[in-house]
């Protein structure tokens, strides 16, 4: 029997009613979204995008239609906006009294330095100093390697968050002691699309937590025993690789990379050669599904406003506590005058939820929308004077269903 017909969709929603006995489950209990092992996958392909690229001989960026970090209208807007906040500030003794003339930009993830080499070549003024940041040290290592430590009498700096999505305390620490009310300008695209996130569930004035379990089907186990067996695996070898992954150690915490990893390289011994597999993580990945159970829930203030005009309707949203807490720390640490600008695909009304079943699959990661109405709404509770500005990236010429969003701190 061949399995070579076999079609999923991008996303992790189950396709059709599926028996508890055809499933082959990854994790042993229904647990939060933000929980689950897709996050631990989604930064394994972070971590190894480039001999997963590589192999595969694809683009992540080709992946996504391409990337807002090389649309040079953007790049040129945001330069400007730039320049007029490095012109104030100079006018401005106050904010300027320790006379260092250095402020910093603050680029969030490093995945590539398009935007970088752009926006410094159009910026007029280079009294500053460009800083990247990624929870990856391999991404930034190949940052570094392509740009080095100054571009066009820029000095660039290079910091690693942390090695997982959970808080190490001694490093954040470290970079809010050196860039505390320093940070001029902080750009992030596409990277909070990629921060875990969880589901819920809003019906007729109520709400529920979507709580999941990933699994494949016993039909896709078989598949990847046909595909692959003649490279190196075996049915017992991907049954043994599956029941590590549904069992970790008790020891496990999520968003520790060292289990994981240690499974993944485990596999990797059983395959004759480096495409295949990548080819079969990547298969793996396409295959997984989430099986859903919903909790009733209760909820703030905030989100029973937000709600209040959608009383008749049901549609699931995003909510992503992760998302929220960065960016209520990187508003924290700007300088009076300064400006957080997210371009990604954010909902600006609730009701566009309605046609997304997300998150969705690219490669091996994960997007999902972020929720703009919620998200503002938390800033401006967090912060009076706060303003937010949106603007479609089709202004620009680019897709129309992303958005930058700029954060300013007055």
């Amino acid at each position: 029997m061949q399995y070579e017909t076999i079609k999923y969709k991008n996303h992790f929603r189950e396709l059709g009613v599926i028996k508890d006995e055809d499933k082959i489950y990854l994790e042993k209990d229904f647990v939060l979204q933000s929980q689950s092992i897709i996050w631990d996958f989604n930064k394994e392909f972070w971590d190894h995008l480039e001999p997963f690229m590589n192999a595969l001989g694809k683009d992540y960026k080709k992946s996504i239609g391409g990337t807002a970090d090389a649309n040079e209208n953007l790049i040129k807007y945001s330069a400007q906006k730039f320049a007029k906040q490095l012109e104030s500030i100079a006018l401005t003794p106050l904010l300027n009294k320790e006379g260092s003339g250095v402020f910093f930009y603050l680029e969030m993830g490093a995945a590539g330095t398009d935007w970088a080499k752009e926006f410094i070549a159009e910026c007029p003024n280079k009294n500053f100093a460009y800083v990247f940041t990624d929870f990856s040290k391999k991404v930034l290592e190949t940052a570094r390697h392509d740009l080095g430590s100054e571009f066009l009498g820029v000095k660039i700096e290079y910091f690693c968050l942390q090695n997982d999505y959970f808080s190490n305390e001694d490093r954040i620490e470290t970079f809010k002691e050196k860039y505390d009310n320093k940070i001029l300008r902080v750009h992030a695209t596409n990277v909070y699309d990629n921060f875990p996130c969880d589901r819920v569930l809003f019906s007729k004035g109520f709400f529920y937590i979507i709580n999941v379990k990933s699994y494949i089907t016993k039909e896709s186990f078989l598949f990847l025993i046909d595909k692959y067996t003649s490279v190196g695996l075996t049915e017992l070898r991907l049954l043994g690789l599956l029941q590590r992954l549904a069992n970790p150690p008790i020891s496990y915490m999520h968003g520790e990379t060292t289990y994981i990893y240690q499974v993944l390289k485990e596999a990797k011994d059983y395959f004759s050669n480096e495409k295949s597999f990548y080819e079969f993580w990547q298969d793996l990945w396409n295959m997984m599904k989430f099986e859903e159970q919903l909790t009733p829930t209760s909820v703030d203030e905030k989100l029973t406003k937000l709600f209040n005009s959608f009383k008749d309707q049901e549609f699931e949203f995003s909510n992503s506590i992760d998302v929220e807490n960065d960016i209520l720390e990187k508003y924290d640490l700007l300088m009076t005058g300064g400006c957080i600008e997210i371009i990604d695909i954010i909902v600006n009304d609730l009701l566009e939820y309605k046609n997304f079943l997300g998150p969705v699959k690219y490669d091996a990661s994960i997007a999902n929308y972020l929720n703009g109405p919620l998200l503002q709404a938390t800033l401006k509770e967090k912060f009076e004077n706060v303003e937010i500005q949106t603007k479609s990236l089709k202004d620009f010429g680019g897709k129309r269903n992303q958005t930058i969003m700029e954060i300013n701190k007055n």
